[in-house]
Protein backbone atom coordinates (compact mmCIF):
# COMPACT_ATOMS: atom_id res chain seq x y z
CA UNK A 1 0.00 0.00 0.00
CA UNK A 2 1.34 3.41 -0.89
CA UNK A 3 1.83 5.55 2.12
CA UNK A 4 2.66 9.16 2.09
CA UNK A 5 1.00 12.08 3.83
CA UNK A 6 0.56 15.11 1.58
CA UNK A 7 -0.38 18.73 1.89
CA UNK A 8 -3.22 19.97 -0.23
CA UNK A 9 -5.21 23.09 -0.36
CA UNK A 10 -7.06 22.77 -3.60
CA UNK A 11 -10.62 23.37 -4.51
CA UNK A 12 -11.37 20.25 -6.45
CA UNK A 13 -13.04 16.92 -6.70
CA UNK A 14 -14.49 14.91 -3.88
CA UNK A 15 -14.77 11.33 -2.80
CA UNK A 16 -16.25 11.23 0.63
CA UNK A 17 -15.36 13.88 3.09
CA UNK A 18 -16.52 17.31 4.00
CA UNK A 19 -17.12 19.55 1.06
CA UNK A 20 -19.58 20.66 -1.53
CA UNK A 21 -21.83 18.89 -3.97
CA UNK A 22 -20.80 17.96 -7.46
CA UNK A 23 -20.16 20.69 -9.95
CA UNK A 24 -19.16 23.37 -7.48
CA UNK A 25 -15.88 24.45 -6.02
CA UNK A 26 -14.97 24.91 -2.37
CA UNK A 27 -12.03 26.66 -0.79
CA UNK A 28 -10.09 24.31 1.48
CA UNK A 29 -7.69 25.41 4.16
CA UNK A 30 -4.23 26.12 2.83
CA UNK A 31 -1.00 25.90 4.74
CA UNK A 32 1.16 25.71 1.66
CA UNK A 33 0.99 29.23 0.29
CA UNK A 34 -2.46 30.06 -1.00
CA UNK A 35 -5.55 28.64 -2.65
CA UNK A 36 -7.53 30.03 -5.51
CA UNK A 37 -10.81 28.74 -6.83
CA UNK A 38 -12.94 29.22 -9.88
CA UNK A 39 -11.15 30.28 -13.05
CA UNK A 40 -7.67 30.24 -11.55
CA UNK A 41 -4.70 29.53 -13.77
CA UNK A 42 -1.63 27.51 -12.96
CA UNK A 43 0.18 24.39 -14.04
CA UNK A 44 -2.67 22.14 -15.17
CA UNK A 45 -3.09 18.64 -13.75
CA UNK A 46 -6.05 16.52 -14.81
CA UNK A 47 -7.18 13.97 -12.23
CA UNK A 48 -9.41 11.04 -13.16
CA UNK A 49 -11.22 9.14 -10.40
CA UNK A 50 -12.56 5.77 -11.46
CA UNK A 51 -14.02 2.39 -10.62
CA UNK A 52 -16.03 -0.18 -12.57
CA UNK A 53 -17.94 -1.99 -9.85
CA UNK A 54 -18.05 0.36 -6.88
CA UNK A 55 -16.28 -1.04 -3.83
CA UNK A 56 -16.50 -4.57 -5.26
CA UNK A 57 -13.38 -4.14 -7.38
CA UNK A 58 -10.25 -2.11 -8.02
CA UNK A 59 -10.37 1.69 -8.21
CA UNK A 60 -8.08 4.22 -9.87
CA UNK A 61 -6.85 7.75 -9.32
CA UNK A 62 -4.82 8.91 -12.32
CA UNK A 63 -2.83 12.14 -12.68
CA UNK A 64 -2.06 13.59 -16.11
CA UNK A 65 1.39 14.56 -14.80
CA UNK A 66 3.43 12.94 -12.04
CA UNK A 67 5.72 15.95 -11.65
CA UNK A 68 5.02 19.70 -11.76
CA UNK A 69 6.93 22.86 -10.85
CA UNK A 70 6.31 24.47 -7.47
CA UNK A 71 3.72 27.22 -7.43
CA UNK A 72 0.09 27.42 -8.42
CA UNK A 73 -1.33 24.14 -9.69
CA UNK A 74 -4.79 23.94 -11.23
CA UNK A 75 -6.45 20.56 -10.79
CA UNK A 76 -9.36 19.48 -12.97
CA UNK A 77 -10.92 16.40 -11.42
CA UNK A 78 -13.41 14.13 -13.18
CA UNK A 79 -15.30 11.21 -11.67
CA UNK A 80 -15.61 8.53 -14.37
CA UNK A 81 -16.65 5.87 -11.88
CA UNK A 82 -19.92 4.32 -10.79
CA UNK A 83 -19.97 5.88 -7.28
CA UNK A 84 -19.03 9.16 -5.57
CA UNK A 85 -15.31 9.93 -5.05
CA UNK A 86 -13.14 12.76 -3.68
CA UNK A 87 -9.66 14.20 -4.06
CA UNK A 88 -7.41 15.07 -1.11
CA UNK A 89 -3.72 16.07 -1.23
CA UNK A 90 -1.44 15.11 1.64
CA UNK A 91 2.16 16.26 2.17
CA UNK A 92 4.45 13.25 2.23
CA UNK A 93 5.79 12.81 5.74
CA UNK A 94 6.43 9.07 5.71
CA UNK A 95 7.05 6.31 3.23
CA UNK A 96 3.69 4.67 3.78
CA UNK A 97 0.19 5.82 4.65
CA UNK A 98 -1.58 3.61 7.14
CA UNK A 99 -5.24 2.77 6.67
CA UNK A 100 -7.13 2.96 9.96
CA UNK A 101 -10.01 0.83 11.21
CA UNK A 102 -12.38 3.32 9.54
CA UNK A 103 -10.97 2.40 6.10
CA UNK A 104 -9.34 5.84 5.67
CA UNK A 105 -5.84 7.31 5.94
CA UNK A 106 -5.09 10.09 8.41
CA UNK A 107 -5.63 13.57 7.05
CA UNK A 108 -3.49 15.22 9.75
CA UNK A 109 -1.09 16.55 7.08
CA UNK A 110 -3.87 17.72 4.77
CA UNK A 111 -3.75 21.31 3.63
CA UNK A 112 -7.20 20.95 2.14
CA UNK A 113 -9.58 18.99 0.01
CA UNK A 114 -12.20 19.63 -2.60
CA UNK A 115 -14.96 17.43 -1.33
CA UNK A 116 -17.11 14.94 -3.09
CA UNK A 117 -17.49 14.57 -6.84
CA UNK A 118 -20.64 12.89 -8.04
CA UNK A 119 -20.73 10.28 -10.82
CA UNK A 120 -19.94 11.83 -14.22
CA UNK A 121 -19.21 15.28 -12.74
CA UNK A 122 -16.06 17.40 -12.66
CA UNK A 123 -14.63 20.01 -10.28
CA UNK A 124 -11.66 22.30 -10.64
CA UNK A 125 -9.56 24.39 -8.31
CA UNK A 126 -6.07 25.66 -7.70
CA UNK A 127 -3.62 25.62 -4.85
CA UNK A 128 -0.06 26.69 -4.34
CA UNK A 129 2.30 23.85 -3.48
CA UNK A 130 5.91 24.08 -2.36
CA UNK A 131 8.56 21.66 -3.60
CA UNK A 132 8.15 18.19 -2.15
CA UNK A 133 6.35 14.89 -2.52
CA UNK A 134 2.59 14.69 -2.18
CA UNK A 135 0.09 11.84 -2.13
CA UNK A 136 -3.19 12.51 -3.93
CA UNK A 137 -5.92 10.25 -2.54
CA UNK A 138 -9.59 9.50 -2.43
CA UNK A 139 -10.24 9.14 1.27
CA UNK A 140 -13.75 7.76 1.25
CA UNK A 141 -13.94 4.56 3.32
CA UNK A 142 -11.91 1.76 1.66
CA UNK A 143 -11.20 3.70 -1.58
CA UNK A 144 -7.50 4.29 -0.76
CA UNK A 145 -7.01 0.57 -0.08
CA UNK A 146 -8.69 -0.29 -3.40
CA UNK A 147 -6.12 1.75 -5.34
CA UNK A 148 -7.24 5.37 -5.29
CA UNK A 149 -3.92 7.13 -4.73
CA UNK A 150 -1.08 8.58 -6.77
CA UNK A 151 2.18 10.38 -6.00
CA UNK A 152 2.71 13.95 -7.19
CA UNK A 153 6.24 15.36 -7.15
CA UNK A 154 6.53 19.14 -6.96
CA UNK A 155 9.96 20.46 -7.99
Amino acid sequence: MLAVALVFGVALVGCGSSSSSSGSTTTPKDTSGGVSTGTATGTPVAVELGDTTGTNGPMTLTLSQASVPAGKITFTVKNTGTIKHEMVVLKATTTELVVGADGKVSEDATAGEVGEVEIGKSKAGSLTLKAGTYEVVCNIKDHYGLGMHATLTVT
